[in-house]
C-alpha cells in the first residue's frame, strides 16, 4: 500500500512497527525503508513508539 501511495503522490504519514525487525530479510527491509516513514524495531521499543507518535500529533 505504501508504494501505491507514493506512485499516486498521495499525502500520508506512516509509522511501521515490526514484530522483530531483525528477522526481516534485508531486501524487504530496504524496500520498506524506501517507502515508509518512521520505523520502530519491535513492540518492546515502547518509548521510541511513543516519541514518534507524539511527533505526529
Amino acid at each position: 500500500m505504501l508504494s501505491h501511495f507514493h506512485r499516486h503522490e498521495l499525502r500520508f504519514a506512516s509509522i511501521l512497527v515490526f514484530a522483530n525487525q531483525s528477522e526481516l530479510p534485508r531486501t524487504d527491509l530496504a524496500r520498506l525503508s524506501d517507502v515508509g516513514g518512521e520505523m520502530v524495531s519491535s513492540p518492546a521499543s515502547q518509548e521510541d513508539l511513543r516519541r514518534k507518535l507524539l511527533q505526529h500529533v
